[in-house]
């Protein structure tokens, strides 16, 4: 199959019919999602250490 033409230079979407040049965009795509949700998670989960620690310290501190 051809490309179609592009409609608008300045538009940022890709206009084609290449499926396989479509399914190589949307897995792409779908690397950097997966990449950034990994990302988050991680952040998210070593905030929450780090504010346990930081309660078990200072209710440990507390102690007689």
């Amino acid at each position: 199959m051809k490309n179609a033409p592009i409609l608008n230079s300045s538009d940022p979407q890709l206009v084609t019919t290449n499926f396989d040049e479509l399914l190589s965009i949307r897995k792409q795509n779908a690397q950097k999602k997966a990449s950034a949700n990994r990302r988050f998670m991680f952040f998210t989960g070593l905030t929450i250490i780090i504010t346990i620690a930081i309660v078990l310290w200072e209710t440990l501190r507390q102690l007689p």
